[in-house]
């Protein structure tokens, strides 16, 4: 089960999404088929798999069918394997502003401190 906020890494910023779905209306597919977010987990530390699903749409009364690329998001694994990967990844975007002390920090205050401080994206 995916525990929302859903962090995206997007290399120079940490991406922080309220949902799933959020985070499938937000992102791009063509940024994520060219591995513009190198990693993605859930707020326990479940890593997620940021895919691309092709979906058919009718337009005109179904007289036209085009395609659509979509961004879904699937979770890897049951337990939360990746939180040092997630606390790292926190700390690393947490450190830049005021040279703070993170490293003692759970992940859920991590968690809670970048969203007190970058917000959500979406």
């Amino acid at each position: 089960m995916i525990q929302p906020p859903i962090v995206v890494d997007a290399r120079d910023e940490a991406l922080l999404f309220r949902s799933v779905e959020r985070v499938a209306a937000y992102l791009e597919a063509i940024d994520v088929e060219n591995d513009e977010y190198p990693a993605a987990y859930d707020s326990e530390g479940r890593h997620l798999e940021l895919i691309i699903k092709t979906v058919e749409r009718r337009l005109l009364f179904g007289l036209i069918r085009s395609t659509i690329d979509l961004v879904d998001v699937r979770c890897l694994e049951e337990a939360p394997n990746h939180i040092s990967e997630l606390a790292h990844l926190l700390r690393g975007h947490l450190s830049g502003d005021n040279g703070a002390d993170s490293s003692a920090e759970s992940l859920k205050a991590l968690v809670a401190a970048a969203v007190n401080r970058f917000g959500y994206t979406a």
